[in-house]
């Protein structure tokens, strides 16, 4: 999998819009395990474990990298901190995943674990989503400006 290509405020849209499909899933799979339909689970926690894999990517690739950028690593230490909670995220809705693939029965306390980290995770990451905003609408400021600032030392041409 590669980081989607978009301009990061269309990106941060995309991500934003995943947090609401990843947390729907999780809980349709929460509800299948409580009704033991456990293909159903199996197949709801594949498609858990691919949204969450290029939203992962992009999100540590585009946003982190991004922030990095911007901050320097030694400022962006709490933001590395919350993209590494991703892994956690990760192993646990591949362990759910896995359980069900091979014909397991998922544990409904390790589904309402995973609801709960992504729950809290994606509070921290709509805080980065936020800051990255901040960022890019004062680049978009200043690119203005200076077009503006051209424009006028051009004489209006």
């Amino acid at each position: 999998m590669k980081p989607r290509v978009l301009p990061l405020k269309d990106l941060m849209v995309e991500l934003e819009e995943e947090h609401d499909a990843i947390s729907s899933a999780v809980s349709q799979a929460e509800n299948e395990v409580e009704k033991s339909n456990y293909q159903n689970g199996a197949e709801i926690s594949r498609k858990v474990v691919d949204l969450l894999s290029q939203h992962t990517i992009d999100e540590q690739s585009s946003l982190l990298g991004y922030l990095i950028k911007k901050l320097g690593r030694d400022r962006s230490k709490r933001d590395i901190e919350i993209m590494r909670v991703q892994t956690q995220i990760m192993n646990l809705a591949k362990k759910i995943s896995k359980t069900f693939a091979q014909g397991g029965r998922a544990e409904a306390a390790d589904i309402k674990n995973l609801r709960f980290l992504l729950m809290k995770q994606f509070m921290h990451e709509k805080a980065l989503f936020e800051q990255a905003s901040s960022f890019i609408d004062t680049e978009l400021k200043e690119e203005y400006f200076q077009e503006v600032d051209r424009y006028v030392n051009e004489g209006g041409k």
